[in-house]
């Protein structure tokens, strides 16, 4: 995709990532390191001149994994009893899509800390 898209003029070439790729999960560790793998092609893809944005989401309630069976549940207990992290809302994270955007970084983070 990368490859494909550099003669494309793209304004925008976002990846969307896990805060994961930063802070680990256990059993995840495959997840992580393709995490970090989009994460390094869009450091090589800024680098040689061309656009480009890794999010890194922190857990979004009701979306993905989180939208699913009981294990999402379960899943969600555990990370509001043992994290720092709390379930960001869907809203939040698409009204904080665009601010991220702007970002001239290779890398941004949205998550919800527990208050």
């Amino acid at each position: 995709l990368d490859q494909g898209t550099r003669t494309a003029g793209l304004d925008h070439f976002v990846v969307f990532s896990s805060i994961a790729s930063q802070m680990g999960n256990r059993g995840q560790t495959n997840y992580a390191v393709a995490n970090q793998t989009c994460e390094a092609i869009v450091e090589q893809r800024v680098a040689a001149g061309f656009s480009g944005v890794a999010i890194q989401w922190g857990a979004i309630d009701n979306v993905g994994f989180f939208a699913s069976t009981a294990a999402a549940q379960a899943a969600k207990q555990a990370l509001e009893a043992s994290s720092l992290l709390a379930l960001q809302n869907i809203d939040d994270s698409l009204n904080a899509l665009h601010q991220l955007l702007q970002i001239r970084g290779t890398a941004a983070c949205f998550l919800k800390q527990k208050a």
